[in-house]
């Protein structure tokens, strides 16, 4: 899966790109209904891990381990479809030990891993990636991606780039480094909300960094959840989204993923709808990871100066590739 108009030019007229996240291993295990009730979860919903749910990465075992982290899926389909991975830096931690040279060593394979921390003594983080029918839920233990400083080598490739990507999950790695960039440097900042509960867990912080973003990308409930703490609820999904974005002086492009709907754009000129198509359920084998492969590849045009249209329909490739395999394969 290529997008060759991406791919005509030369290095020397692109852009470069740094994401900021958590490089982890992805642990998969089918589950019932009632190991989600257990452990107080539901179905399609993401978690950080706490004392309570500790438990279930002993439970489920380690049987089918991937490269995972959802900036780790972003950047990998990003690179992927755009190529040159000389102009993009991921920048992250990992432990050193076993998980954590697995981890490099697969993601060097694509030109991605050198620019990885190795913290002595940490444990690589990891999630549980809990199967339940057509449904995804995820446990994330963060382990050493928790421990990222923006040292003199780090900020020297940021302040070269032209973007910086991160979700709102960074904000418990390292929210100083987030606001040091928006506030020190004049990077096209690329944000995406990661998931509701970030919302109310973090919701200064969210809002501080959706108001200084150029682009925003959410599903559906991540963005009414942004919508709530900043008291712009409405039944309409579009009427939240554009009512919020309204509410910052910035203007900025703001995306919202509806699983198997459709996928609503929303700029500056107004709002653009875009079909993702339908697939039967027997091709649909796994959805954790559509939404970090759509950003994927909206972004590998949107760097780039591609058209909205063009953007989406790359996102929407993207997604769809993914969802038809176990775990996050390109």
């Amino acid at each position: 899966m290529e997008l060759n108009n991406y791919r005509n030019s030369t290095n020397n007229d692109r852009r470069s790109v740094v994401f900021l996240g958590s490089p982890l291993t992805d642990i998969t295990a089918n589950v019932d209904r009632e190991f989600l009730r257990k452990y107080n979860l539901e179905p399609d919903n993401a978690y950080v891990v706490d004392e309570t749910r500790r438990p279930i990465f002993d439970e489920i075992g380690e049987t089918a381990i991937q490269v995972g982290g959802s900036v780790t899926n972003t950047v990998r389909m990003f690179t992927k479809l755009r190529g040159f991975p000389e102009l993009v830096t991921y920048l992250g931690s990992v432990g050193l030990d076993e998980k954590g040279k697995f981890v490099k060593t697969e993601l060097e394979k694509e030109g991605l891993g050198r620019d990885l921390t190795e913290i002595a003594g940490g444990s690589t983080g990891k999630v549980a990636v809990l199967v339940w029918g057509t449904t995804r839920t995820l446990v994330t233990d963060l382990g050493a991606s928790r421990t990222f400083s923006l040292d003199e080598d780090k900020w020297a490739k940021i302040t070269r780039s032209s973007f910086v990507y991160f979700s709102g999950f960074f904000i418990s790695v390292s929210f100083p480094s987030l606001v040091r960039i928006v506030e020190q440097t004049d990077k096209t900042i690329c944000f995406n909300l990661g998931a509701p509960f970030l919302c109310s867990k973090y919701p200064q912080e969210m809002t501080y960094l959706y108001k200084n973003a150029s682009l925003v990308v959410g599903n559906e409930s991540e963005h009414r959840a942004f919508a709530k703490i900043n008291n712009l609820e409405s039944h309409d999904l579009l009427e939240v989204v554009m009512a919020t974005n309204k509410s910052f002086p910035k203007s900025r492009v703001v995306i919202v993923t509806r699983g198997g709907g459709t996928v609503v754009v929303v700029t500056a000129n107004g709002w653009q709808e875009f079909a993702v198509g339908s697939l039967s359920d027997e091709k649909i084998v796994d959805t954790s990871g559509a939404g970090d492969a759509f950003i994927g590849g909206f972004l590998a045009g949107w760097v780039d100066d591609a058209t909205v249209a063009d953007c989406a329909k790359s996102g929407i490739l993207a997604a769809r590739r993914v969802i038809q395999t176990v775990g996050f394969n390109l």
